[in-house]
């Protein structure tokens, strides 16, 4: 299945935005996000931003499901 990039999604904006405000992700935006960590586009601030604002917020199924998927994308 194929999903939407982070830049058709509205780029880390979209993710650092609502993070920073306590919201919760789809699934299509943090598998997005995390294939850009995992392919090394990500910058370390924006790495940095992704996670602590997960932990801070507290991950969701949803949220956490996206990453496994990404991390499954990524060794294929």
């Amino acid at each position: 299945m194929s999903r939407p990039t982070l830049d058709a999604l509205g780029g880390w904006s979209a993710v650092l935005g609502p993070l920073s405000a306590g919201r919760d992700l789809d699934a299509d935006l943090t598998h997005a996000a995390l294939c850009e960590i995992l392919t090394g586009q990500a910058s370390d601030a924006r790495i940095a931003g992704f996670i602590v604002g997960l932990r801070i917020k507290g991950e969701t199924v949803e949220e956490v499901s996206g990453m496994v998927d990404a991390m499954l994308d990524t060794c294929e």
